[in-house]
């Protein structure tokens, strides 16, 4: 599957939206098919849904969000200081977080997050 038949799924909002297919395209310069495999389809879709999320649910805020809501069902993410980076700031990255360190070879330390980070996005 291709980033763009996951989106409805996992994003259906931004599906809705015009010009999507700019955070899709910059998600794909962004992650790294060498280290998200087969599964580089929903880290490219996960990774643009989060960066929507920021440029049209949070425009002109700042801040961390510490929860999430859903209905009557709520999920902490601990106090201000516990982001280890911006794809804490939203469901979508953190849903990429989790399927970065789920992945073989993951460590899933603070400090191996950051160093995975930036060999994913750096197209090795």
């Amino acid at each position: 599957m291709e980033p763009e038949d996951l989106l409805p799924v996992y994003c259906p909002q931004m599906a809705l939206t015009s010009g999507y297919s700019i955070y899709i395209d910059q998600a794909k310069l962004l992650t790294s098919s060498g280290y998200f495999g087969s599964f580089w389809a929903l880290g490219v879709t996960l990774r643009a849904a989060h960066m929507w999320t920021l440029n049209s649910k949070r425009p002109g805020t700042s801040g961390v969000e510490t929860f999430l809501m859903e209905g009557r069902l709520s999920k902490s993410y601990g106090g201000v200081g516990v982001i280890r980076d911006g794809l804490q700031l939203t469901n979508y990255g953190m849903q990429l977080l989790d399927l970065m360190d789920s992945l073989p070879g993951s460590v899933g330390t603070v400090a191996s997050t950051t160093i995975l980070t930036a060999y994913m996005t750096s197209g090795l």
